[in-house]
Parts: C-alpha cells; sequence; structure tokens
C-alpha cells in the first residue's frame, strides 16, 4: 500500500534517449552560429562550458558535451 506521507520517486530519464542528445546537440551547434556569427561575435565573452577548444559545429564533439 502506497504511502501518502512519502514523497514520490521521480526519474525523468534525461538523455536516456538517443534522440534527447540529438536534439540538445542541434540546439548547441545552432546556438554557437549564431554566437559566432558576425554581428553577434564582439558581443559575447568567451565561453567557459564547454570549453572554447571543442568545436560545436562537430555533431559528436556536441553530443559529448551535451552528455
Amino acid at each position: 500500500m502506497a504511502d501518502p506521507t512519502k514523497y514520490p520517486a521521480i526519474d525523468p530519464g534525461y538523455l536516456r534517449h538517443p534522440a534527447d542528445v540529438a536534439v540538445l546537440a542541434a540546439g548547441l551547434r545552432m546556438v554557437d552560429k549564431v554566437a559566432n556569427s558576425p554581428h553577434l561575435k564582439d558581443k559575447f565573452a568567451k565561453r567557459l562550458f564547454p570549453a572554447p577548444e571543442v568545436d560545436l559545429q562537430d555533431i559528436e564533439q556536441s553530443r559529448a558535451a551535451v552528455r
């Protein structure tokens, strides 16, 4: 029998499905492209995470950054 005084165990399952990683990696790629556009590049400080050496236009590196 369930105990109504106990908090439920909730597991949202973040990044368990490959589509979760793919969508977030695509979002990182898009934001990186926008941030590096000629119109905005000088408006941002350097990127802290993922490290500036990570090439977010490379899909595998952007997926690794999401994970």
